[in-house]
């Protein structure tokens, strides 16, 4: 039978995942801040509801990386997705409650949120590893892509939708009203990931390519190596200080030290969120020609190079050149990145590996957005960023070393 695209599973998984970032990171994000504003929320109780979904997703990813082992990643994935949608269609729910009790369950809600896409999100990459090992990388760059597009479109959508609503009903975007068309589309889009999850067909092999399961002899091991863990987390934790730091305070470095107007600040982030689109697009091409292990490390290694940039610049220009020219470098070796980690392990052991790994980027982002207001009053913006590269350094350098002597034991190996 003919393939389309990545394989059913692939295709649908692609699917899911694009409609859950353009459902939550798109839309829910962006209706639901504004949505507490209008109920009478200050902004601080905006930045704690939005940090328990952010601390349960932490918290659950790597120990639902050893349920979704046990359960497999269809019925892991549904039941994440349909706990997502539930938990989302309660946030407009609130309202009916006493007042007393709308606080706790807004944040309740929120951290369900976290609990059901870290079941979710734990999945995906194992599913999109079913593809041939050929086409491994071009379909975790289609990943990388449908996410920036989906988040795009989300946002786009909710304040599309706020305005028609406001219109269609006449009461003012300054009432809670208007918003709750946004979070119902969020609703009704999660649902719909949870509908692609539900027509995955069950693989027998647990997400291995054919070609693992003929060839016994070369097959990576069935469990998760704690060497393998230990590097993932700490590499992950270490590397995420940076990229968190400079995607948060970055436009803040350019309104407060350059006094950039904002408008030129929104373009220099159009412009480097925008980047990697073209870079997804040739990752697939440089794993092809140069492996996985050489992609990845020289990306990282000269996307770490430039990003020096950033916080030794005194031209705003120049610092703008560097960030975004660091966007597209780095973009260029996280699909090779991701290639070597799951490929490290046979399929079993690939939830347990996208756990560990998105719950080492999280701690680090969320490390960093906490700590991060205090270290720039003390160190300033140049200094700072230039401690946080520093830190990814070391990731860098681990990461590096740990996968080098797994290739060379590769290739000296009798297997091989």
């Amino acid at each position: 039978m003919k393939k389309y695209g990545f394989g059913w599973n692939a295709n649908l998984a692609l699917t899911g995942a694009f409609l859950l970032n353009f459902s939550y990171s798109g839309v829910f994000s962006l209706v639901a801040n504004l949505y507490l504003l209008r109920l009478g929320y200050d902004v601080a109780f905006v930045g704690q509801v939005n940090s328990a979904a952010f601390l349960a997703y932490c918290l659950v990813s790597f120990p639902a990386g050893f349920l979704v082992s046990r359960w497999g990643l269809r019925r892991s994935m549904l039941g994440g997705a349909l706990f997502m949608a539930l938990a989302l269609a309660w946030f407009p729910c609130v309202e009916l409650l006493p007042v007393a009790l709308r606080k706790v369950s807004l944040a309740a809600g929120e951290a369900a949120i976290g609990v059901g896409g870290a079941f979710f999100m734990v999945c995906v990459t194992p599913c999109l590893m079913e593809t041939e090992s050929s086409r491994r990388a071009a379909v975790l760059s289609a990943s990388a892509m449908a996410s920036l597009i989906s988040l795009s479109l989300g946002n786009l959508a909710g304040g599309a939708l706020t305005a028609l609503s406001s219109r269609l009903i006449g009461l003012p975007q300054s009432s809670p009203v208007p918003y709750r068309l946004g979070l119902i589309v969020a609703v009704a889009a999660q649902l719909g990931a949870a509908a692609c999850v539900a027509f995955m067909r069950p693989t027998p092999t647990s997400g291995a390519a054919p070609e693992e399961t003929r060839d016994s002899k070369s097959a990576p091991p069935a469990r998760a190596p704690l060497s393998l863990l230990a590097v993932t987390v700490v590499s992950g934790v270490l590397v995420a200080v940076f990229g968190a730091s400079v995607q948060t305070f970055f436009s803040l470095h350019l309104d407060q030290t350059f006094k950039v107007p904002t408008q030129s600040i929104g373009t220099v982030l159009a412009v480097a969120r925008g980047v990697p689109a073209l870079a997804f697009i040739l990752a697939p091409m440089l794993v092809r020609r140069y492996g996985a292990y050489r992609t990845a490390v020289v990306a990282t290694v000269a996307s770490t190079a430039i990003a020096a940039s950033i916080g030794l610049a005194s031209w705003w220009l120049l610092a703008a050149g560097g960030y975004t020219l660091m966007s597209f470098v780095s973009s260029l070796g996280n699909p090779a990145t991701s290639l070597l980690y799951q490929e490290a392990v046979a399929a079993p052991a690939r939830p347990v590996v996208a756990g560990a790994t998105n719950a080492a980027y999280g701690l680090g982002g969320g490390a960093i957005l906490y700590a991060g207001g205090f270290a720039i009053e003390r160190l300033g913006y140049g200094h700072f960023f230039l401690a946080g590269l520093a830190v990814q350094v070391v990731g860098v350098v681990i990461f590096a070393v740990y996968f080098g002597r797994r290739a060379k034991v590769a290739v000296t190996s009798p297997a091989a």
